[in-house]
């Protein structure tokens, strides 16, 4: 069953509090229930929706809603069950080959005739609901022609060091440069294995974990940290995935790829190859030259 991002649970949830007796919520109460139910920080549609500029007659539509439309100029909109609006959200999400369910897919599974009824653009509106769930992220050109890959805790781990790695031989890609997207749900797990029992394990964890502190505050920028020629690194914190799950380092790589970039999962876990390839997420493995000696895999005791 496919997961909903806690903003779009609670723009359901709000939804479902303007139910009309028959069970349906019209658009107009449905916007008004984004503007109204979620707190600050929990819902893109709450934030992109307070912007009076986007929703001019906003005050007309509450007045409508509050005398039960009685003025015959204005209608309530298309009315929904929300179980149906759940699946057509599923499968919007599934369109953009994604995990979990967002309030983009919410909004996506609505007209564009809905919206213009009520003075609202369409495309201002997704495009705002979309930039307050995922943020904004743009490549130059050099960047754009990388290859991109999001590593998880096995390849930091299990490997030497990204700095110590030629990669257009560990790629097979002759002249290759790459770009390293490090997820934050991979550095909170990285963090977790500093504690780990196995003691080789631990000490691992924690020489890289200096090693990628030294490369802040370059690292976190939106050009990356420089290792060698053909490699760059940068710090990725996910606006919606989770940074505590093993399965968000997919979720994250997910939504790089729906901000436009080509990314590719590099693992030396079976599961995540499973889970990626499933997404049509490509995965590399780096050949055993690079491994450390004798590495225990990440989160397992030897």
């Amino acid at each position: 069953m496919i997961s909903w991002s806690p903003g779009a649970i609670a723009a359901m949830q709000a939804a479902r509090a303007r139910l009309d007796p028959n069970g349906r919520v019209s658009t107009i109460n449905a916007l008004l229930a984004w503007l109204d139910m979620p707190e600050p920080g929990q819902s893109a549609l709450h934030a992109a929706l307070r912007d009076g500029a986007l929703w001019p007659n906003q005050a007309q539509a509450r007045q409508a809603s509050l005398t039960g439309f009685a003025n015959a100029n204005w209608n309530p909109g298309s009315l929904r069950e929300p179980g149906f609006w759940e699946v057509q959200a599923e499968e919007q999400a599934r369109k953009e080959e994604v995990l979990r369910v967002g309030e983009r897919h919410l909004v996506a599974a609505m007209s564009d005739s809905e919206f213009q009824a009520l003075s609202i653009s369409p495309s201002v509106l997704r495009s705002r609901v979309r930039d307050f769930e995922l943020g904004t992220l743009t490549l130059t050109q050099e960047q754009s022609q990388r290859i991109h890959l999001v590593p998880d805790t096995s390849a930091l781990v299990e490997y030497v060091l990204p700095l110590h790695v030629i990669w257009s031989d560990a790629l097979n890609e002759p002249g290759a440069e790459v770009q390293l997207w490090l997820v934050g749900s991979v550095l909170n797990e990285l963090d977790e294995l500093k504690r780990h029992v196995n003691v080789k394990l631990a000490d691992r964890a924690r020489e890289r974990g200096r090693w990628l502190w030294s490369l802040f505050p370059e690292a976190a920028s939106t050009t990356g940290c420089q290792l060698r020629a053909d490699c760059w690194i940068r710090v990725w914190q996910s606006r919606s995935a989770s940074p505590f799950r093993d399965t968000d380092h997919l979720e994250a790589a997910l939504e790089l790829r729906s901000l436009g970039v080509p990314v590719q999962v590099l693992t030396d876990d079976t599961l995540m190859l499973a889970r990626a390839s499933t997404v049509g997420m490509r995965v590399r493995r780096l050949d055993d030259k690079w491994r450390l000696a004798k590495a225990t895999a990440a989160g397992q005791q030897p």
